[in-house]
């Protein structure tokens, strides 16, 4: 069974948890792990946020709801990011955003705690509260998982 992956030593905000809180079933986590479940959850949030404006925008009547989806979301990563994605596909977007800066800073500082953790196990010890706080920050909608990026200072 599968559950969100909590180690105060890994991810030590909630914000960590917003850009890159992930579910596993693994005990023993590698840094490739992490990266993997990066990419992993960039494309679900990416694919989700697709979805819901695609059928918003069928549901208010635009005729070419996918492409309003697109640039919406395309707008979102200017606004926010000042990417540009040049097509819209997938695993351009995705690739864009895993490969910005600011992503990269973030992934920098979880492996750097990876390497300074006693070890990077899924912790089993957690408390009620901490689990709730960690699957609600996890759950995280793809515009609050940009926002928190664009936090990041380079």
């Amino acid at each position: 069974m599968q559950k969100v992956f909590i180690n105060n030593d890994i991810f030590d905000s909630d914000a960590d948890y917003i850009i890159g809180g992930f579910y596993t079933d693994g005990v023993d986590l590698s840094e490739s792990d992490f990266k993997l479940a990066l990419r992993d959850r960039i494309e679900m949030l990416v694919n989700k946020y697709l979805d819901t404006a695609n059928s918003v925008n069928r549901e208010w009547g635009y005729e070419d709801s996918v492409d309003k989806a697109n640039e919406n979301l395309g707008l979102i990563l200017n606004d926010n990011l000042g990417i540009f994605v040049p097509d819209t596909q997938v695993d351009t977007i995705v690739d864009s955003i895993y490969d910005h800066p600011k992503v990269q800073k973030w992934l920098d500082r979880i492996c750097d705690n990876i390497k300074d953790a006693k070890d990077i196990k899924n912790s089993s010890s957690s408390t009620p509260e901490e689990q709730s706080n960690a699957e609600y920050f996890t759950n995280a909608s793809f515009e609050e998982f940009i926002e928190e990026i664009s936090t990041i200072e380079l």
